[in-house]
């Protein structure tokens, strides 16, 4: 099933390689003119197929990708040729050549399905194969292996969070390496789903500016992920709201504790961070819940979406269960304000 859609067909990437990505600076000649020779082939130059030919005799890897994409498309010799496609992309892919490492993982993919298909016990590799030359892709700066390979990590069905953080990586590398406009909306898209699906601590309003810019970009899919990152981001906060539940019962025991003349200075400094700690921990929680609730009350204006009801509802519930324990938490400060620091600093005194 899948996770999400980025905003254009990760399958469909498989053109000719004009982009302007950021890569090793070493290829931009080889590079420049073998996709120039190659544009004059597929416009029927028979000239530029025989000069690519040489090239490809010197073992530039420009050359060989050329002509992988020439018979790809039938640009050779007239016909498709998948197999002769993937060979010089396997041998461009040898020599470290980033588009051709993304046009022969795609290969392994498409054998890994054959393979699958015909009860094959290789299958698996072909694919693990196919993924790490995508990541390298990524890595060297070619975005379309990025968006390709996050897209497909996210929505494996033997889905973990080391899928989540490889994916991570993949887009934090497409997004360094020069995407155009749709391209960065996509990675920035799946950059959130990477954060939500990831691992613990997530953070979440990284993942949330991340949506918006896509939203904001006219990605369809952004607006529609927004009640699932809310729904998560709920959950963490009900939880933090559960963790400090024990907090207010050991005011009163501070207190008690500061009277004792045979209670060490030390164990009432713990009583002391103790609170300083908790009163900031308390202010982050207060700030990302009012945060969160701006947010899902204007998501609900633009969406009748019924998870994005279900986690408003949810969050109101945890905007009062954090209200009645920050009550809680009030008076427990108070006792520690009130009773038990001046109590504390006169220990303090007493004991320099």
């Amino acid at each position: 099933m899948f996770r999400f859609m980025v905003f254009i067909t990760a399958t469909a990437l498989m053109t000719h390689m004009a982009y302007a990505n950021k890569l090793d600076p070493k290829w931009a000649v080889s590079r420049e003119q073998a996709n120039s020779l190659g544009d004059a082939a597929k416009a029927g130059d028979e000239a530029a197929l025989v000069q690519l030919q040489e090239m490809v005799k010197g073992g530039q890897a420009a050359a060989l990708h050329n002509l992988g994409w020439l018979n790809q498309y039938g640009f050779a010799d007239g016909a498709v040729d998948y197999d002769a496609s993937c060979d010089y992309y396997a041998q461009a892919s040898a020599l470290g050549y980033p588009p051709s490492m993304h046009g022969y993982a795609l290969c392994l993919y498409g054998q890994g399905r054959i393979a699958k298909e015909a009860g094959a016990e290789d299958w698996e590799d072909l694919e693990y194969k196919a993924d790490l030359l995508m990541l390298d892709a990524a890595a060297a700066g070619w975005v379309r292996s990025a968006l390709y390979v996050s897209e497909w990590l996210l929505n494996r069905f033997d889905f973990s969070v080391d899928h989540a953080v490889a994916a991570s990586a993949a887009v934090e590398n497409g997004l360094k390496s020069n995407p155009n406009e749709t391209e960065k909306t996509s990675l920035t898209y799946i950059k959130a789903m990477a954060i939500i699906y990831g691992p613990k601590p997530r953070d979440f309003k990284a993942s949330d500016a991340a949506l918006h810019y896509a939203d904001e970009k006219g990605h369809t899919a952004a607006i529609k992920a927004m009640p699932l990152l809310y729904s998560e981001w709920g959950k963490k906060i009900a939880r933090q709201i559960y963790e400090w539940e024990p907090i207010p019962i050991s005011a009163q025991d501070c207190y008690i504790k500061v009277k004792d003349p045979f209670v060490k200075l030390s164990q009432l400094e713990i009583c002391n961070s103790a609170y300083t700690l908790t009163a900031l921990g308390l202010a982050v929680l207060q700030s990302n819940v009012d945060y969160l609730h701006n947010h899902l009350t204007d998501l609900l204006k633009l969406s009748n979406d019924r998870l994005a009801i279900q986690s408003n509802k949810d969050l109101e519930w945890q905007i009062e269960l954090l209200n009645e324990k920050k009550q809680d938490f009030l008076q427990a400060a108070d006792i520690i304000d009130e009773k038990f620091m001046p109590l504390y600093r006169e220990r303090v005194k007493l004991e320099e």
